[in-house]
């Protein structure tokens, strides 16, 4: 939370718009000077800008000032309440504008001089020069350069400093703040018109904003030190508005850019101004972002209390923390067909989960897998992780099952009678998926099932392989044996 106060001083004499201040020769140019000096000795009351005489006594103060909020994702943010503010009987509070700037996403521009046809600027302060308060009506970005942001609920705001074109000691500090954005079609719905002096017809992708009154203003800097100029929407009717897009939204160029018209009235070396003015701008560099973790939402707060007298205002951040886990509420159960293969990871989808800040979450697992065969254990941890890097582990388990025996390969043989009793057994190559082959243990059978043993028969040779885990395999042969030999 940050707060300021502005009280107006006026130069003695007439207070009138026209009256020059002193001394005139701070900003007079030379060939106006005359003419300068000849209305400072006059009363000049066309347009009037009379008001009692300030000082700090008559300061407006909001009353309560709130401090910056910092809650949780379950907590709501308080209501924007502006309070009472107070002054002095003379210059009472006239004006409490108000703005909340939704700063979760926004989007950050460098604003430029926006060059075209004749002279060059991007704040213009009309009859300025004429009036005699400054070297020039033209003001364009210091070294350290201006910034538009763009906010998520329409609003909008510029900030930086200006400096005179002709006299670098001459320069403001601008906050113009915007709000109410919205389309052509919401805008033009309303009655209101883009300004398309360049006659390109873009404005249908351009985006249309209304000045915030009063609390857009401009504070003096340099030479215009304590120096206060409020800036208030042109046209009053909102005809136009302030349009931000390419192709001539600033009314200079085709680049992406910004314009706007206000109207000004304040102080300048202790005399009461007012005039006309306007905005045209380049906009380059354009950034996209928001709040870092742990802050997944903030909201600026901008309120003024204004008098005749002066302003005070304040500025309020309120930022919501994701600082808690994600939780689960369901998680489905491991199911594992054998020993070889692991269970199915499960898309977040199927499972119940929870978090209190709604952020993107993201599920990921690990395994380990202990034991030996015939009592193998997968342990899976499962991580639930939020766009803060907040996370939680549920841990599930599941046993792997082999409920397959060993596999081997058999052929069948045909043989003649003189080769049986030297015939070897035929040895199996197994394996197992979850035992070693060389752990399967193995026999077989015999069942002669015709002809006359030994000479001339057909056997049936059954093997069985158990593995590690006692799942057995059962496959058969079958062993032909010939009488070759000719009767005698």
């Amino acid at each position: 939370m940050k707060h300021f106060s502005y009280v107006r001083i006026l130069s003695r004499g007439p207070q009138g718009f026209g009256h020059f201040g002193t001394p005139i020769f701070r900003v007079m140019p030379a060939r106006l000077l005359l003419l300068g000096l000849l209305l400072q000795t006059l009363p000049f009351y066309g347009q009037s800008y009379l008001r009692v005489t300030c000082d700090s006594t008559c300061l407006p103060a909001i009353d309560s000032i709130p401090e910056d909020v910092v809650v949780d994702c379950l907590t709501p943010f308080p209501d924007f309440d502006l309070g009472a503010a107070s002054a002095c009987a003379e210059a009472p509070i006239e004006n409490m504008p108000s703005l909340s700037l939704d700063a979760t996403s926004l989007t950050r521009y460098d604003v430029e001089t926006a060059l075209g046809d004749g002279p060059d600027w991007a704040l213009w302060l009309g009859g300025f020069e004429a009036m005699g308060h400054g070297a020039s009506d033209y003001f364009l970005p210091t070294a350290d350069g201006i910034t538009f942001e763009q906010y998520a609920n329409g609003t909008a705001r510029f900030s930086g400093e200006m400096v005179n074109d002709s006299d670098p000691g001459q320069r403001f500090e601008l906050e113009i703040f915007l709000q109410y954005g919205q389309d052509y079609n919401s805008w033009t719905a309303q009655g209101r018109l883009p300004k398309d002096d360049l006659g390109l017809e873009a404005y249908e992708d351009w985006t249309f904003y209304e000045m915030v009154d009063t609390l857009s203003r401009l504070v003096g800097r340099g030479d215009f030190e304590g120096d206060m100029l409020y800036l208030d929407h042109m046209p009053v009717t909102r005809l136009f508005g302030y349009q931000v897009g390419d192709l001539g939204a600033n009314n200079r160029n085709v680049n992406y850019g910004v314009s706007g018209w206000f109207w000004y009235r304040g102080i300048i070396g202790g005399t009461d101004v007012t005039g006309t003015g306007d905005v045209n701008a380049d906009l380059t560099n354009g950034v996209t972002d928001g709040p870092e973790c742990p802050v997944v939402e903030e909201e600026r707060r901008i309120a003024m209390a204004w008098s005749a007298c002066g302003h005070h205002v304040y500025e309020q951040t309120l930022e919501r923390l994701d600082e808690e886990a994600p939780e689960f509420i369901f998680v489905p159960a491991l199911v594992s067909e054998s020993c070889l293969t692991l269970p199915d990871t499960a898309d977040i989808s199927a499972f119940e989960v929870y978090d209190s800040c709604d952020n993107d979450l993201t599920l990921t697992n690990e395994d380990v897998i202990v034991g030996e065969p015939c009592d193998r254990m997968v342990y899976r941890t499962w991580t639930l992780t939020d766009a803060c890097g907040n996370f939680s582990t549920y841990l599930d388990s599941v046993e792997l099952i082999d409920n397959t025996g060993p596999t081997f390969d058999l052929e069948d043989v045909t043989l003649s009678c003189d080769l049986w009793p030297e015939y070897t057994p035929f040895v199996p190559t197994f394996e197992d998926d979850c035992s070693p082959a060389d752990s399967v243990t193995w026999s077989f059978e015999d069942e002669v099932i015709s002809g006359v043993f030994p000479t001339d028969f057909v056997l049936v040779r059954t093997y069985t392989a158990i593995d590690l885990c006692d799942n057995p395999t059962v496959q058969s042969m079958t062993i032909t044996v010939i009488d070759t030999v000719p009767l005698p």
